[in-house]
């Protein structure tokens, strides 16, 4: 995590997200059994930002990501 963004290697490879839950808020976003997770209120998103329960409806923040040799582009 580097300031309000989480980057994660996934099995989709590297993935960016806003830190901060569309739920309240929160800044609680974690990678967890390969989906985004906020441990504030139970938010649940897929590894493209949308929404898997009531609390996620709103989806995620999804940055594109560029990669040049182990260098990582967060745009």
């Amino acid at each position: 995590m580097t300031g309000n963004v989480v980057v994660a290697n996934t099995t989709q490879g590297y993935v960016a997200v806003t830190l901060v839950c569309s739920h309240e808020g929160e800044k609680r976003i974690q990678l967890r059994n390969n989906e985004f997770y906020c441990s504030a209120h139970g938010a649940r998103y897929d590894l493209n930002g949308k929404g898997l329960n009531s609390e996620g409806s709103h989806g995620l923040t999804i940055y594109t990501i560029s990669q040049s040799g182990n260098i990582l582009t967060i745009s």
